[in-house]
Order: C-alpha cells, then structure tokens, then sequence
C-alpha cells in the first residue's frame, strides 16, 4: 500500500528517542507523512529519524520511514503533529519490495472477539 493511501497508517518509533506514534499520509501535502499520538513534552527535533515499532504483525521492526521535517502542538490536546520528509518520493520509485504478511493467530482471535463478541 503507497503511503498517499488514506487507509495507511503504521505504528513507529523516533528512533533516537524511542517515543512511539502513529504515521499516516497528511492528506496536506503529496510527500509529506504525519506522525501522532505524541506528547508535546517530547523533544523531537527536525532531522529526528522515524522507522517502524514493530508493535504490529504487518511491518517489521527498524524499516525506515522518514526523517522529522517540522512540528506543531494539536490545539487542546498535549500531543504534537510531527512532520516528516519520506525517505522514499513515492512518485519516483521504478522498484519496490513487498513486506509478507504472517497473520499471528492470537492477534486474530482477539480481533475477532473485539468483533463478535460471545462467540
């Protein structure tokens, strides 16, 4: 799934400091990512490399996504909205590489309880 994709979002990590968020495509800007869901007590600087957390069974720890561009306070919330520059201009790309998918059977029965619940 490119990145521009509005159903995209991956768990990750600023790799210096080890804060963990939510990236997703920033609908703003064609190459621009967004990272959320982190306190604006956290010192993120531009420059600051985020990769993906391995909290999920889609992507791998370590993969990189991009490295920190800008950021800004969400209004009435403590968290930032955290800018990033891809490493990969999508809309440049003549190659790419597919990340395999191994379902983890528990992840998915608890899914499916969250779902159905009392079956």
């Amino acid at each position: 799934m490119p990145f521009f994709n509005s159903s995209f979002n991956v768990s990750a990590r600023i790799q210096e400091l080890g804060n963990v968020g939510i990236v997703s495509w920033s609908t703003e800007r064609p190459n621009e990512l967004e990272m959320k869901h982190v306190s604006q007590t956290v010192q993120v600087e531009p420059g600051h490399i985020i990769a993906t957390s391995g909290f999920s069974n889609t992507f791998p720890p370590n993969i990189p996504i991009g490295t920190v561009t800008r950021t800004e306070p969400v209004p009435g919330k403590n968290d930032l909205k955290i800018f990033l520059s891809p490493f990969v201009p999508l809309d440049r790309v003549a190659e790419g590489f597919i990340v395999k998918f191994d379902p983890v059977a528990e992840i998915d029965s608890l899914t499916n309880a969250e779902i159905n619940p009392g079956q």
